[in-house]
């Protein structure tokens, strides 16, 4: 009887074992299995971002010949302007011509000049899409402000347009001069170009020591429903 009952135990405890390799033997397999499907995952992701990387080099390599293009075309289509421009204060420094070819130099002097900021527009969004960092420094805002709207009046002229200006408050900001010039000049330029001739452009510079503010008033016709 002690013979069987050792021999039973002896089967119980094979079994247990048997047993519980069994399930050692499944979770191993599952283990695996995972890993399996990690290391899948893994080559899925690492092909992902090799691809990524690849596109991400193009898309630089692209945007860099953009910006090279861009730039060599904005500079060959400014000079010939720069060289009417300075053609034409030549002619304007004639003592010898009469008031309505006077007004007619200077309305060319400013078609010109328009020209020569539209281009220089081109030049500054491109800059603005490859990151420019603003440089900051104090700037004479007010003196700034009066000889960008001086530079517009022949602009202006041409459509018998009349600008006036106000600057109130601090006479310098710290702030980025190039910004703000290109600021000032969109603004006005299309205050000008969406006016109705004989009307009038009004431009106000208030500085305080927090904030620069720039306000542009026209006669336009201003934004339909549509708009």
């Amino acid at each position: 009887q002690a013979l069987a009952a050792a021999a039973l135990g002896l089967a119980l405890l094979l079994v247990l074992l048997w047993l519980d390799r069994r399930r050692r033997l499944a979770i191993n397999r599952n283990l695996r299995n995972q890993n399996d499907i990690i290391r899948a995952h893994e080559k899925t992701i690492a092909q992902s971002n090799a691809a990524l990387k690849q596109q991400n080099n193009e898309l630089t390599s692209l945007s860099m010949e953009k910006s090279m293009l861009m730039s060599f075309v904005a500079h060959d289509l400014k000079a010939p302007f720069d060289r009417i421009f300075g053609l034409l204060t030549l002619v304007e420094a004639d003592k010898n011509l009469n008031t309505q070819q006077t007004e007619f130099v200077l309305h060319a002097k400013g078609i010109t000049r328009s020209s020569v900021n539209l281009i220089t527009d081109l030049l500054e969004v491109n800059a603005l899409e490859n990151n420019r960092n603003p440089t900051l420094a104090q700037v004479a805002v007010q003196s700034l402000f009066q000889q960008k709207t001086a530079s517009l009046i022949p602009l202006a002229d041409a459509k018998f347009i009349k600008i006036t200006q106000q600057a109130v408050g601090l006479t310098h900001f710290f702030t980025d001069e190039d910004y703000l010039v290109r600021m000032i000049d969109n603004l006005m330029t299309n205050a000008i170009k969406f006016s109705t001739p004989g009307t009038q452009v009004h431009t106000q510079l208030e500085v305080t020591p927090d904030a620069l503010t720039l306000v542009v008033k026209d006669q336009g016709p201003g934004f339909t429903n549509e708009d």
